[in-house]
């Protein structure tokens, strides 16, 4: 039975292929470790078959391992580190720990690039409801104003206290003649003491 794989290595693992390509093809005895790569499915049984052929070169060979690895997963990228790191050649264990030293790095660094960008995008989202909270509360509060008020207006409550308060004293005005004045009076009591002293001569 053929395996199929739908799945592709990540971008950064590419790079890290890319980046070694030439000590992959130099340093990578890949006749000899063609059964462990089957072992752990990174490799089909028809795709052994073709690597094994006798006619192709050394490097026919890696360059079709490697275009078949970058066709799978980033899980079947390690998996391949760890059978380099296994070989009992020390180049090739040196380079199994290498390419998965530089995979984890980049795998680090994008977790680190992809957590900023999420932080700044809260960042920006709490801002902006900040703003928008703000922004509700401004029209709340201006909303209990009547629309059309204005300082203006306010004059004319104070003129209205003004005039009730003056109205209220024109009762005791009113009780005294129009016409009555503190000279008026006087004459009126010179008159009265003449008439009571006429009255008293006039009886003894």
């Amino acid at each position: 039975v053929t395996a199929t794989y739908k799945m592709v290595v990540s971008r950064a693992i590419k790079g890290v292929i890319d980046q070694n390509y030439s000590e992959i093809i130099k340093s990578v005895p890949l006749v000899d470790i063609l059964y462990d790569l089957r072992g752990v499915q990174i490799l089909s049984n028809e795709e052994v078959k073709k690597l094994r052929d006798d006619c192709k070169t050394d490097k026919e060979r890696a360059f079709e391992f490697l275009t078949v690895l970058e066709s799978r997963s980033d899980d079947n990228f390690y998996q391949f580190c760890c059978l380099l790191k296994e070989s009992d050649i020390c180049n090739v264990r040196k380079l199994g720990k290498r390419l998965e030293k530089e995979a984890n790095k980049t795998a680090e660094n994008k977790d680190n690039l992809t957590s900023q960008n999420q932080a700044t995008s809260n960042q920006t989202k709490a801002s902006k409801n900040n703003w928008m909270s703000s922004s509700s509360s401004n029209k709340q509060v201006k909303s209990t104003l009547p629309d059309d008020i204005t300082p203006k207006q306010i004059e004319p409550v104070n003129t209205e206290n003004r005039i009730s308060s003056t109205s209220s004293t024109e009762p005791v005005k009113s009780t005294l003649s129009d016409n009555t004045t503190p000279m008026q009076t006087a004459p009126m009591n010179t008159g009265i003491i003449a008439y009571q002293t006429a009255i008293q001569a006039t009886l003894s």
